[in-house]
């Protein structure tokens, strides 16, 4: 509160919200109009609960994991303009949010609709795009056997060990 207090904040605008059970946590979220996510270490759980409920989030883009997952998040949500990539750039963004809250209401509308929130919150759909991603891996890795096949005689005997491995890879899931 003291540091808040030298920044010319008033310290009866912070209020600390009491411990209470997790579905009382998520149903108090709604109540939020935007999300300040942290930085170097953004938000991981509470950014994705954040935006089951409905909040959008601004967040800094980093280069490390921990940095990145509620772009991550924002991303599949179809809300990439709530990214930035420098400090001066989340101030700015921050301020104008807070003062146009149409613009504020527009993302909230953008997140209640269902298809917004299903490549992230939709098993199925999850699933789904998770399998595409399996089948591109062992296609391209395939792609590169046959390339060393063709081009060192040598590797033989290692392609057909792992078009085996991957082989059996393939059988394990269904790609219909």
């Amino acid at each position: 509160l003291k540091e808040a207090e030298i920044q010319g904040v008033n310290k009866e605008r912070i209020i600390f919200a009491e411990k209470v059970p997790v579905k009382e946590h998520l149903k108090r979220l709604e109540l939020i109009d935007l999300f300040l996510d942290t930085f170097p270490y953004n938000a991981h759980t509470t950014a994705s609960e954040a935006i089951r409920a409905g909040v959008p989030i601004l967040t800094l883009k980093g280069k490390s994991f921990p940095s990145r997952v509620a772009s991550s998040i924002l991303t599949n949500v179809g809300l990439k303009n709530l990214i930035v990539s420098n400090l001066q750039d989340y101030e700015t963004k921050a301020i104008s949010l807070s003062k146009n809250y149409k613009e504020i209401e527009s993302l909230k509308k953008h997140l209640a609709q269902e298809k917004n929130l299903s490549k992230l919150f939709d098993n199925k759909v999850f699933t789904k795009d998770l399998e595409n991603i399996y089948k591109k891996i062992v296609i391209w890795k395939i792609i590169f056997f046959i390339t060393k096949l063709n081009s060192n005689e040598e590797f033989y005997e290692g392609l057909f060990i792992e078009l085996k491995n991957s082989a059996l890879f393939l059988v394990s899931f269904n790609f219909e």
